[in-house]
């Protein structure tokens, strides 16, 4: 029934070392009991992630903002949002005050902005600790 036997042994033991290796990836033989795939897709989330993260550059740029007053008003959707808006911008420093839906904010651009890429800073590292400090912070999830 074989023809060449030479080329199905070579094929037989490919195809064999091949599942042994298949069997091996799925093992959790990895750093932190990781199986190869999961250490592998850490690797390039942390890769790409890295070269995605802008907010230190960001951080930087925002020293010129330092100290530039600003003045705003909101128009919000509903008492939700005013309540989440208000509550986020104090935390900044940010002068806040409300009526009905709408939101006057002032005080420090640089400040409120500094605020606001820290948080994103921990929210971008995903640390769980991290992120129940902060979601304690302002009383609600990250």
């Amino acid at each position: 029934m074989i023809r060449d036997k030479k080329s199905f042994v070579k094929g037989f033991l490919l195809a064999i070392s091949f599942l042994i290796i298949l069997v091996i990836m799925f093992m959790p033989l990895f750093g932190h009991g990781e199986n190869a795939l999961r250490a592998a897709d850490r690797l390039f989330n942390s890769i790409s992630k890295d070269s995605s993260n802008f907010i230190p550059g960001l951080l930087k740029k925002n020293q010129e903002y330092m100290g530039k007053p600003f003045d705003v008003t909101l128009k919000l959707k509903d008492d939700a949002a005013v309540q989440k808006s208000t509550k986020l911008l104090s935390a900044a420093g940010a002068k806040v005050s409300s009526e009905g839906t709408q939101v006057k904010v002032s005080g420090d651009l640089g400040q409120v902005m500094a605020a606001a890429l820290n948080d994103s800073s921990i929210l971008f590292k995903n640390n769980q600790a991290d992120l129940e400090k902060l979601g304690a912070a302002y009383g609600m999830p990250a």
